[in-house]
Order: C-alpha cells, then sequence, then structure tokens
C-alpha cells in the first residue's frame, strides 16, 4: 500500500502499540487529553468571573459543546452551580406553545438541585395557568434565588439556534434572560446568576435586543494554534522522535480546523499502529511527510466526504451553498477568496453568512479560505 511505501519513521525510535483516542465530532469529556484550550477558554471564563452576558456563536465543529464542558467543569471546581440546557429539548411539543417554560424550568431545577425533583413538581403544578413569562418570572425568583445565596449559578443554553424554529421561541427566552439581568439593579444578588449561549447562528438573528446584545461578550472560537497542539502530538510520539512534523503536515490541510484536524490525527494514528516494524524514509522527512499526508487526505477525506457519517457537517456547508437565498452572491464572494482576490471585512450580512459556514476566516481585517479540505470539496461547486 502507499503508505508503507512513502511514510518516514524516525529510527531510533521504538514501536509502541498506543491507545491513544482522537474524537471526530461531539463534545469531549473535561478531561480528554486531546483537549486544546485556546484564547475562547480565557475569555469566556473570565467573562463568567465578571457577570457578564456571554454568547459563543459561529461555525460548527469548532468545539463549542467541548469548550462547554471544560469551562463548566472549571466553573463547578471554583465553586459554582451549573445547569445545561440544549435548545432543541424545548422544542419536544411545539404545537403547544405553552409548554416550553416548564420544559426550560424543569432543565434548570435538575441539573441544579437533581435531588429535589418533587419539590419542582409541585412548585408547577402551584403555578398552573401563569404565561410563560410570568411563571419563569416567579421561577427565577422563588426558586433560582435561594440557591443564590449558597453559590453562583451559570445557565448554558446550548445549539441555540434551534430556538429559531418555533415563533417567538428565542424572542420569549431572550426576554427571560434580560429580565434575570434586569434584577441586578434592584437586588445586588442576582449578579450571581449569568447565562452563556452557545450555536450555530448569526448573533443578531437569534438575538434582537440590542440592550441584551451590547451587555455580553461575544466569544469567538478560532482554529488551533500549532504551538498548542502538544497533546494531540502524544498521539504520534511513541512513533516518532519529532511528531510536530507531522502535525505541521495535517495542519498544511487542516489550518487548524478543530473537527477535520482531529479526523486527521485519528487517521495518522490508526495507520501508524499498523506498523509492525519502522518503514525506511525513501526521501527528505518533510518532503516524504507531506505526500503521505496528502495521499491521506485525498482518498481517506475529499474523495470520500459525502460518505461519512462522521463529517456529515459538510453536507449542512453544501446545503449553504446551493440553496440559500444569496447563493449567487456567495458563490461569487467565495470565488473571489479561492483566487486569493482580497476581500476586505465590512461586517456585512453575506460575510456573516460565509463565515458562519466555516468556508471563510478572518485574517487581518480580510476574509481568507477556511483551509484546504473545504478548498478542495467545495471549489468545483463554487465555479460551477
Amino acid at each position: 500500500m502507499f503508505y508503507l511505501l512513502v511514510f518516514p519513521v524516525l529510527l531510533e525510535k521504538p514501536i509502541v502499540r498506543n491507545r491513544y483516542s482522537y474524537q471526530v465530532g461531539g463534545s469531549l469529556p473535561w478531561d480528554s487529553p486531546v483537549y486544546i484550550c485556546r484564547q475562547a477558554d480565557i475569555d469566556l471564563y473570565e467573562a463568567i468571573r465578571q457577570h457578564r452576558f456571554a454568547t459563543v456563536l459561529g461555525p460548527r465543529q469548532m468545539g463549542r459543546s467541548s469548550l462547554r464542558v471544560h469551562t463548566r467543569h472549571r466553573l463547578e471546581s471554583a465553586g459554582y452551580c451549573c445547569a445545561t440546557v440544549y435548545g432543541t429539548q424545548l422544542l419536544d411539543s411545539p404545537q403547544d406553545y405553552y409548554r416550553w417554560d416548564k420544559q426550560l424550568s424543569a432543565l434548570v431545577w435538575d441539573s441544579l438541585r437533581p435531588n429535589e425533583s418533587a419539590r419542582l413538581a409541585q412548585w408547577l403544578q402551584d403555578t398552573e395557568g401563569l404565561l410563560p413569562q410570568q411563571r419563569l418570572e416567579r421561577f427565577t425568583r422563588e426558586l433560582i434565588q435561594p440557591i443564590l445565596t449558597e453559590a453562583p449559578v451559570v445557565v448554558f443554553i446550548d445549539v441555540a439556534e434551534s430556538l429559531l424554529d418555533v415563533p417567538f421561541l428565542a424572542n420569549d427566552v431572550f426576554e427571560w434572560i434580560w429580565y434575570c439581568r434586569c434584577l441586578r439593579k434592584i437586588y445586588p444578588i442576582y449578579e450571581r446568576l449569568n447565562f452563556v449561549v452557545l450555536g450555530n447562528v448569526i448573533s443578531t438573528d437569534l438575538i434582537k435586543s440590542e440592550a441584551l446584545l451590547h451587555s455580553g461578550r461575544a466569544i469567538t472560537l478560532t482554529n488551533f494554534k500549532i504551538e498548542d497542539t502538544a497533546p494531540l502530538q502524544q498521539g504520534f510520539a511513541s512513533h516518532m522522535v519529532e511528531p510536530a512534523q507531522l502535525m505541521k503536515a495535517i495542519f498544511r490541510w487542516t489550518d487548524g480546523q478543530p473537527l477535520l484536524t482531529q479526523k486527521l490525527c485519528g487517521l495518522v494514528s490508526t495507520l501508524l499502529n499498523e506498523f509492525e516494524t519502522p518503514a525506511q524514509p525513501t526521501a527528505s522527512l518533510s518532503a516524504s511527510l507531506e505526500q503521505w499526508v496528502s495521499h491521506l487526505v485525498t482518498t481517506s477525506v475529499i474523495e470520500t466526504w459525502n460518505r461519512q457519517d462522521n463529517l456529515s457537517y459538510l453536507w449542512d456547508i453544501c446545503y449553504l451553498l446551493t440553496r440559500s437565498q444569496y447563493k449567487k452572491p456567495l458563490m461569487a464572494m467565495y470565488r473571489r477568496i479561492l483566487a486569493d482576490q482580497p476581500v476586505k471585512l465590512n461586517g456585512d450580512r453575506l460575510q456573516a453568512e460565509l463565515m458562519l459556514s466555516g468556508l471563510a476566516i478572518a485574517c487581518d481585517g480580510h476574509l481568507c479560505s477556511g483551509n484546504d479540505i473545504y478548498r478542495h470539496i467545495f471549489g468545483d461547486l463554487a465555479h460551477s
């Protein structure tokens, strides 16, 4: 096979079977050895410590849920109480609009007080007949406030884009969040209640309240930086003296995009573990690595992307390009980026859509291609 012929393994390094596990999609456990800390970890934690409403909105598969899990563990270790709500959990009965507030109350309460479900059941019975905002206001004052006397509370709302699937649901949820923030002006204890919203959506589509948007802090998740990838490189360390060389070859294709980087690391690790004896290098180290990784990317990712379940999010990007109401201008802008023509950031809707897909990222005040894998997969589509 190709990889047996060209892949260079530095001699002097014994082959050791390792079980280092990479993960493609889904949130990483808080103690995962392949979790990469980024600036967003610092920014989100500090925003919460400063009692600021925070949003983590942007492209899919950038590590948002892993950031939430990691931050939640860090907060709980510091004495916080945390609750996690998924937007999809509020849509169980979208026809029965007036039930979402009960579901939200139950999800938050069960996270904060998992052993006191009977108390919540009685409270819901006592507040039967109230409108959603009325019930949530009482929920805040009667059930959450006593917890605030014991510890700060952070409510994470993930997959927030799904709130837009039911008319007015997003508006009502964010009205409750704004109500909780307004309580701070009257009762200082509500400084200890905070919210973090995460999702694949443009902020102004989700949150219509300018006051809430301006009061919060937008956290940006960026690609991995190669100098921070030591945890990922550990999966290769048992096979070579300088795993950083292999990581550079991987970054040549992914530019640090989290899911794609984990995907390639997993593929490489699987193949490395198949070697019984070191393969003799056939060219210089860097040239052979580039050749081997390029072949691996072409045959195992680019040519098969539409048949891989763990890369299904690429279909969402394809859908954006082909079904968006902005299809023609989106493709025109993407073609300019692929041709390395300057596209200056101006914050308009079209640029926001393209960045939300992940096809384009911000680079020194301009837009540039997300990575070479996207370029090869979607380049022909953009030119069709």
